[in-house]
């Protein structure tokens, strides 16, 4: 914690949160019996995984908050402006076999915007990424007056096996309901608004070779 927040000095002492790279906080129960625990937020906005519970902290020195901690999961706080590829919940995978393919992802936005993510991909079976082959995807969200852009670059890099396209949920978490959503230029149909969870989704194609743009107008 104190080496991704370094100017907050209450975390110094923190044994019992952890990063997870620089986008997903995970604070474990270390209590038997504990229906609920404190959690330390930096400054910042932080969404719980779980469920539409958000928190904007403006302050310096951050905020503790309790946090509800059922047996059936971890708390899990995902950073604002965080973009974040998933399995699909479909699939129910817990781990990634060898020979994985991310032929179905699903691609998770949270505000504020910009938020920004990658994808890192190789072969997943032998070391010929030491040689170079391997492919980063990058992706990167802004939000506009009354537009938010959804951009899903052109994968960087090859290696043997790689798909030619991918299958992507598109899932922006805490967003209105939109008047209508483009892709590269043309009306798309076929996504959901959940007004209950306050997310949209969207089922796209895209090419690894080329650029993606995703327009959600409001």
């Amino acid at each position: 914690m104190l080496l991704e927040f370094p100017d907050d000095p209450r975390l110094a002492g923190v044994y019992d949160q952890v990063m997870l790279g620089e986008q997903l906080m995970i604070a474990p129960v270390v209590e038997p019996g504990a229906t609920q625990r404190h959690i330390i937020l930096p400054v910042g906005t932080w969404h719980d995984f779980w469920s539409e519970q958000s928190w904007e902290i403006t302050t310096s020195s951050g905020a503790v908050i309790t946090y509800p901690v059922p047996l059936e999961r971890l708390p899990l706080l995902v950073r604002g402006g965080t973009i974040l590829p998933m399995s699909p919940a479909q699939e129910g995978m817990v781990y990634i076999p060898d020979d994985h393919q991310f032929a179905h992802l699903q691609l998770n936005l949270w505000p504020p915007y910009p938020a920004v993510g990658t994808l890192y991909d190789d072969d997943g079976c032998s070391r010929a990424y030491l040689r170079g082959e391997c492919e980063l995807t990058r992706f990167f969200a802004e939000q506009n007056v009354n537009c938010l852009d959804v951009h899903i670059a052109a994968t960087e890099g090859d290696f043997p096996g790689q798909v030619e396209s991918r299958q992507i949920e598109l899932v922006v978490h805490r967003c209105s309901q939109p008047q209508r959503v483009n892709m590269n230029g043309s009306l798309l149909a076929g996504w959901v608004y959940e007004t209950q969870q306050k997310q949209l989704t969207i089922p796209l194609v895209c090419p690894l070779h080329q650029e993606t743009i995703v327009q959600i107008e409001k």
